[in-house]
């Protein structure tokens, strides 16, 4: 059953781009939306394609990946349900820097650049706003080219371990279960390392209890937050 107008538009609302449009322009953009099936192991987009919408995941589970060295595709992350991306495509159009399979059967709702570009152009107040949220990020995102980029391996994965518990995780009995395809080589490929320093890395964070193996979950390693506890940045 495809959501009504005013579902997408709460949607549309958690899209920090389209956050501070009002009530009435998002149900607006929401009449807008199309929607889009696809099955499992299928490409929604490929790197290169043209950035031409936004889409918000509806039902099921994809996985975004990029290109690296050698032309080898690497995970960056694994969405579910109520995740979007593609944002910043219904402003500038440029090429895809990502690809997105899906990794089950899927449902998205699919915004189109054309649309949004027309709503702005009928709606100057909503495009005055929009001007000030990209003036805000760029701001931010000076400041933070300032900060330290340098960090450990181990650092790196418990920071992809916490967001993907946050944005990701199921919570269970005993704490916050991370996806089915977080595994050792999901993880190397996302924080471009080896399995072996995965390995060794979520050692040392099990050791300071911040991680459990959860049986066979996802194959050789399942990796789950303790609840209670946060995953913290380790020294």
């Amino acid at each position: 059953m495809k959501p009504d107008s005013e579902h997408l538009a709460w949607r549309l609302h958690e899209v920090p781009l389209l956050g501070h449009l009002d009530e009435d322009e998002r149900l607006e953009l929401a009449s807008k939306v199309v929607f889009k099936r696809l099955v499992a192991r299928s490409p929604l987009f490929l790197q290169g394609d043209p950035g031409d919408a936004l889409f918000l995941v509806l039902a099921g589970t994809v996985r975004v990946m990029t290109r690296g060295a050698g032309e080898r595709e690497v995970t960056l992350a694994v969405l579910n349900e109520g995740a979007f991306f593609g944002d910043m495509a219904l402003l500038d159009g440029n090429s895809r820097s990502i690809s997105v399979y899906a990794v089950s059967d899927c449902e998205v709702a699919v915004l189109d650049r054309s649309e949004f570009q027309s709503f702005l152009e009928t709606h100057p107040a909503a495009a005055r706003r929009l001007l000030g949220v990209l003036c805000q990020h760029l701001r931010r995102a000076s400041g933070q080219i300032h900060e330290p980029s340098q960090r450990t391996v181990r650092q790196k994965l418990a920071g992809v371990l916490r967001d993907l518990a946050l944005s990701n995780g199921e919570v269970g009995a005993h704490g916050v279960l991370l996806p089915r395809e977080v595994n050792r080589r999901a993880l190397a490929e996302m924080l471009n390392t080896t399995r072996a320093a995965i390995t060794r890395e979520a050692a040392v964070l099990r050791q300071r209890g911040l991680l459990e193996h959860e049986g066979h979950r996802v194959g050789p390693s399942c990796l789950r937050a303790q609840r209670g506890q946060r995953l913290r940045r380790p020294d």
